[in-house]
């Protein structure tokens, strides 16, 4: 609301964690508006575990829908159209979970991650942004610390990385201005113009 987002296409979950999931009651109010359910994407585990969690969302009567937030939970396995953008998803690792991570034009997202399968880097070639996680100052058994988002990132090349999922342990302004020319932290509200 803060942001003045009034329509939502579509919803892309990378895994079932609890910060991960937890505002999807709240686009009842987009459906409301839109008049239809919203599509939600995700893997089978991703999808069958918000299934179960969010039991109380699904199988309700239809004259009851208007009172429970609306999704089409579909599969994004492999190489997915998703309004328009081709995605291609790929498996990181969330200390020994897997998590989804995903490319679309020249931007890939990664969160929730301490480890990139080296076969992924390939498809990580070439990027104009890339959005990867960086959680605190010291090492974490299952995110990427500071100094190591920083180094994935150089590897990576993109022309300019976006830090996301940042513990409140990082000072915003200080940590910025230490970072690499290239890259900086992500804050809520950021507006980014992307390469498609």
């Amino acid at each position: 609301m803060k942001n003045g987002i009034d329509n939502l296409d579509a919803l892309i979950f990378t895994h079932h964690h609890a910060d991960h999931i937890m505002g999807l009651t709240d686009i009842r109010p987009l459906n409301s508006k839109q008049k239809h359910p919203i599509a939600a994407y995700g893997s089978q585990a991703t999808l069958g575990n918000i299934r179960k969690i969010f039991y109380f969302i699904f199988d309700v009567p239809e004259h009851l829908q208007q009172y429970y937030p609306q999704v089409d939970l579909r599969l994004m396995n492999d190489t997915t159209d998703i309004c328009g953008l081709t995605f291609h998803p790929f498996t990181v690792f969330h200390g020994r979970m897997p998590v989804t991570a995903f490319r679309f034009g020249k931007t890939a997202y990664i969160t929730d991650v301490n480890h990139i399968p080296e076969e992924h880097f390939k498809l990580l070639e070439d990027l104009d942004l890339l959005i990867l996680e960086a959680f605190r100052h010291e090492p974490h058994i299952s995110h990427y610390s500071l100094d190591e988002a920083i180094a994935i990132a150089s590897k990576i090349g993109a022309k300019q990385t976006l830090f996301t999922h940042i513990s409140h342990d990082l000072d915003h302004d200080k940590v910025s201005n230490d970072l690499p020319e290239s890259v900086s932290l992500a804050y809520d509200g950021l507006k980014v113009n992307l390469s498609l």
